[in-house]
């Protein structure tokens, strides 16, 4: 199995499991709030990206997204984000299939305290809208996915990709650059092997 589909296996998994916490929990995230996503400090890995640059360049929009980085580079917030999302869509990213892990998980994991145990990262506003769903949360917080364990998962992936964590739009512009370049050697190989034909 190649890296992105060990990726895409990895993110299938959160699905389900936020899937289950939210159904046992009642915690959800309001319609169509999106306000967690136009904040400067989204972070990811590269590794987490590489589904998303994959699409991107099948669709040919590579350029205009690299483009879209280059212009937003003086202000972080994620270039993917969509103001007015169309009205089926389950967000505001432009490519919520691919998501990387911050989006997926947030409001929804749990990170470890210092003595070891684990508490729920809840966003601001369910905090204020919610606070009895985030209670009980709170309560089932060890049943949540843990932020460190999806972060040692994306390691095992790749360690050279999965490990540094960088601003949202700077690790899509690695990963489009990335998988680009191994989409210009596969094809140099199988050019070659036909040609050697």
């Amino acid at each position: 199995m190649n890296i992105v589909s060990q990726v895409m296996a990895l993110y299938a998994d959160l699905d389900r499991q936020v899937a289950t916490y939210q159904l046992e929990s009642g915690l959800r995230c309001l319609p169509r709030c999106g306000r967690c996503c136009p904040v400067a400090d989204i972070h990811c890995t590269v590794l987490e990206m590489l589904p998303l640059a994959e699409i991107i360049l099948s669709q040919g929009t590579a350029e205009r997204c690299l483009a879209a980085i280059a212009l937003a580079a003086p202000t972080p917030g994620c270039v993917l984000y969509l103001t007015d999302p169309p009205k089926d869509s389950p967000g505001h990213c432009g490519y919520y299939p691919w998501r990387p892990t911050v989006c997926r998980l947030f409001g929804f994991a749990a990170v470890r305290t210092r003595e070891g145990t684990r508490d729920m990262a809840v966003c601001k506003r369910l905090k204020t809208v919610a606070p009895d769903a985030v209670a009980i949360a709170r309560g089932q917080a060890h049943r949540a996915p843990c932020i460190s364990d999806v972060g040692t998962a994306l390691y095992a992936i790749d360690p050279v990709t999965g490990s540094r964590l960088m601003p949202i739009n700077e690790a899509l512009q690695r990963a489009i650059l990335r998988a680009g370049l191994r989409m210009q050697m596969s094809y140099g190989e199988t050019l070659g092997a036909i040609t050697a034909a």
